[in-house]
């Protein structure tokens, strides 16, 4: 079982780099607070904490009930919040765990496809610069990539039981 986890064509290493190159991002560039997504999507995060889902439109004005950002990332974000406390940098720390679990079902869903496309698949997603940056930054892309990549190898698998 080791020998297999650790052979060349095996999709952990295209995942272990897609976390070391996320990290160097959340190390060289974290992204701050005040973009207006990053801070909304933090501000939430806090007011879920207190039973709320509100926000201001200019920073200045008192809260106010909204729907103006999905809910999911600034719920996983007062998750974060509330076992790790006010701590946002750790929320990156999470993301580039996230990047390389994402590598890994990606790689696992194109393997029930196409095992000859699978690495290829894996290092692509794993070595792309775009997935990387979005992890050191305070936005929800890579929550939602992780959310996606279990999604769909749980419908390949379907897909593959209701063919079999």
């Amino acid at each position: 079982m080791a020998r297999k986890l650790l052979a060349a064509r095996s999709l952990l290493w295209p995942s272990l780099v897609a976390v070391a190159f996320a990290s160097f991002y959340v190390v060289t560039q974290p992204g701050p607070l005040d973009y207006n997504d990053a801070y909304d999507y933090d501000h939430l995060a806090k007011s879920i904490l207190q039973g709320r889902y509100e926000l201001s439109d200019d920073y200045k004005s008192p809260p106010l009930p909204t729907m103006q950002r999905e809910p999911g990332y600034p719920a996983f974000r007062a998750a974060i919040y509330a076992i790790a406390g006010d701590r946002p940098n750790i929320i990156l720390w999470i993301q580039a765990l996230l990047a390389g679990i994402t590598v890994l079902l990606t790689g696992l869903t194109v393997r029930r496809l196409d095992n000859r496309w699978s690495l290829p698949v894996a290092w692509l997603v794993a070595l792309y610069p775009g997935f990387a940056v979005w992890t050191g930054q305070h936005y929800s892309e890579i929550f939602a990539a992780f959310l996606v990549a279990p999604a769909a190898y749980v419908w390949v698998r379907l897909w593959e039981a209701r063919d079999a």
